[in-house]
């Protein structure tokens, strides 16, 4: 009698366990899961799981709901920023009032954009966290059906590889490159105070430094898990051929059924988690850019703000507040920098259970 593939196929997703993508999607806030895709296997398996078109609409629109959101910060640095314009130019000698003044008023300013920079460091540690919680849920199911395709080898190999370089890539970002994007924007803004302590390189020295880590991590991760992953799955390759040649040439009846029947699994196992693959993917855009833009944004804004004060003959506020987008600008880069390892990552598993049917 013949195999009906849905049962098969329905046989699997029964087998899967969603318990940990369950309990991580009842931990996301409000407006993340109203984004997030719906995690329904069998609608994915159909190709109907994922609304692209509305996702990237709603990252569009949380763009400009940002620029909304972040105009009245921007603006109270704006009008501090022209207070100091003012007082600077008004001072009647070198250490009057309008000096003192003029220090308060960029203290506050300093404040001020030292509180957004917190806003978008918090809100950096809690997407990279989110993301290796969302990795961490993803692995049970990706290597399950990584065996089921025949790739035993690559999923015993790769899943302590994928826990161990998700937990070290999300422990390396949160302690050590975001804190010296914050040191860099502390100590790029407090070297403006005043032109007797020029602190610019040592800004530009923390920043490269954290560039270079993410940089390290990027290579260290791919590297990593592609060699390991490519082993496997030639190994698994060249087990499975041999086990199909002898079922089919030894055991001629039964033999060739059974070779038929793993042959149904395996292409059901393969849409299933390319599907699940696809979910993933759309998961770490909604959990990874949708933090992204607000940072983005900020930075943005930060920038620009710098730029408009420069011709008002003040360069030390625009040099302060452009240290701080500076910064910003590697908070983005380390966020961005995580997902794509993630995306990566999720790829490397899907291109492993290809790999390895194709090499039956």
């Amino acid at each position: 009698a013949s195999i009906d593939p849905k049962d098969v196929l329905d046989a699997q997703i029964g087998s899967l366990d969603l318990s940990a993508m369950d309990h991580f999607i009842t931990t996301l806030d409000s407006e993340t899961l109203a984004l997030f895709p719906e995690f329904d296997l069998r609608a994915l398996a159909a190709g109907q799981g994922v609304d692209w078109g509305n996702l990237f609409s709603q990252l569009l629109r949380q763009l400009f709901r940002e620029i909304v959101l972040n105009a009245n910060l921007i603006g109270q640095m704006v009008v501090l920023a022209v207070l100091c314009v003012v007082l600077r130019h008004i001072q009647l000698s070198e250490g009057s009032p309008g000096e003192l003044a003029f220090a308060v008023c960029f203290l506050t300013l300093f404040v001020l954009g030292i509180h957004g920079f917190g806003f978008a460091q918090q809100t950096a540690v809690e997407a990279v966290n989110r993301m290796s919680n969302f990795m961490y849920a993803m692995l049970p199911m990706m290597v399950t059906l990584l065996a089921a395709v025949g790739g035993i080898g690559s999923a015993a190999m790769i899943h302590p590889v994928m826990v161990a370089m998700i937990g070290l890539t999300a422990r390396l970002v949160c302690t050590v490159v975001l804190p010296l994007a914050l040191f860099s924007a502390v100590v790029g803004a407090v070297g403006q105070i005043s032109d007797k302590y020029p602190l610019s390189k040592m800004a530009g020295l923390l920043r490269t430094a954290a560039t270079s880590i993410l940089g390290l991590g990027l290579c260290i991760f791919t590297g990593v898990i592609t060699v390991r992953g490519l082993v496997a799955s030639v190994a698994d390759g060249l087990t499975i051929r041999a086990a199909k040649y002898v079922s089919g040439s030894f055991i001629p009846v039964v033999g060739k059924f059974f070779s038929d029947t793993a042959e149904l699994i395996t292409g059901c196992s393969l849409l299933l988690k390319n599907s699940l693959s696809v979910f993933g993917v759309a998961g770490l855009i909604v959990i990874c850019a949708f933090p992204a833009v607000k940072i983005f944004v900020l930075a943005l804004l930060y920038r620009l703000v710098g730029a408009l004060l420069q011709p008002l003959g003040e360069p030390r506020l625009a040099d302060a507040l452009t240290a701080m987008a500076n910064a910003l600008t590697l908070v983005f880069a380390a966020v961005a920098v995580v997902g794509l390892l993630f995306f990566v990552g999720l790829s490397i598993m899907t291109g492993l259970s290809n790999l390895t049917v194709m090499a039956r």
